[in-house]
């Protein structure tokens, strides 16, 4: 067998047997050396099996990679769980799903890419959980270094209770060292906190669009180690408390929390009359997964 195995899936059925037994014909060859296994979904809807191509192994050595057409991609109506040594999610649309877990859960070890991917209308339902939306776990206790968001929406999700949109799970100051989104936009989110990077040393946001209200802080920082970055971007909030809130597990003085910064970014508040036709308009170009960029959304944002 190849230790670089692409696998093509052409409908849900295939997202079963038959995915399992390449899985795990890559998993044991990884076991011997690094191995890469590439799903690839073609055009349609997947809504009856979710996905899950994992390695459950501390030190695993596969590679994952799950994508779809850029020109066409294909949209996922179920949980979707990765998990290995680097990760990749292209290409797809995550929308309408309704679950009382994570919609997404990513267990990486070196490096998480995510590149085209639209979360729309999904919801994580049950008040009394506060499992996020995004869970990005940590598979190394050395890792992850890198996990970066590119071209990609967050668009009119809702998570109950007093859980956050996009969640880290790291155990030590440390672990990863950059999170980063790149032409990512987000709109009309409902969450506690949209973003909570954990222990994160650097956090940045760039090319991004947010226009977020009905959350208690876009970001939450909790340790004194997160340096966060906005620059060239839009940034629009209306949420209950500060858009950054730094409030860690045990008292820090606020003097010691590193301030985020806004460089070149425009920044608004919520009540602007094209307020309605953004949240429309993103929703339509999200499902569709136009890149943010290739998107005017900017000039709905008007004067109040």
């Amino acid at each position: 067998m190849p230790r670089n195995l692409t696998f093509e899936v052409a409908t849900s059925d295939d997202l079963g047997v038959p995915l399992y037994q390449a899985l795990q014909t890559q998993i044991a060859l990884s076991k011997d050396g690094p191995a890469s296994l590439e799903v690839v979904l073609a055009p349609g809807v997947y809504d009856t099996i979710a996905i899950s191509i994992k390695d459950g192994s501390p030190s695993s050595k596969l590679d994952i990679t799950l994508r779809g057409d850029p020109e066409d991609p294909p949209t996922i109506k179920v949980p979707v769980e990765l998990a290995g040594a680097n990760l990749q999610l292209k290409n797809v649309v995550i929308s309408d799903a309704r679950v009382s877990h994570p919609v997404t859960t990513l267990r990486v070890g070196k490096t998480l890419a995510v590149d085209g991917v639209s979360w729309v209308d999904n919801a994580r339902e049950e008040d009394q959980l506060t499992n996020p939306l995004v869970k990005i776990q940590a598979s190394y206790k050395t890792g992850p270094q890198q996990i970066a968001f590119s071209n990609s929406w967050f668009v009119g999700n809702k998570v109950s209770g007093t859980a956050n949109l996009i969640s880290l799970e790291t155990v030590r100051p440390d672990i990863v060292s950059e999170l980063s989104f790149t032409n990512t936009a987000f709109v009309g989110n409902h969450a506690s906190v949209v973003v909570a990077p954990e222990f994160s040393e650097l956090v940045t946001f760039k090319d991004c669009f947010v226009n977020e209200a009905d959350n208690d802080a876009f970001l939450w920082i909790r340790n004194t180690v997160s340096q966060v970055a906005f620059s060239d971007s839009g940034f629009g909030y209306g949420g209950r408390e500060a858009p950054v809130r730094y409030k860690g597990t045990s008292p820090i003085p606020a003097a010691d929390y590193r301030q985020a910064t806004f460089a070149n970014t425009l920044r608004w508040g919520m009540g602007f009359k094209g307020e309605e036709a953004l949240q429309a308009y993103a929703n339509e170009q999200a499902r569709a997964g136009t890149s943010p960029d290739q998107v005017a959304l900017l000039p709905l944002v008007t004067d109040k």
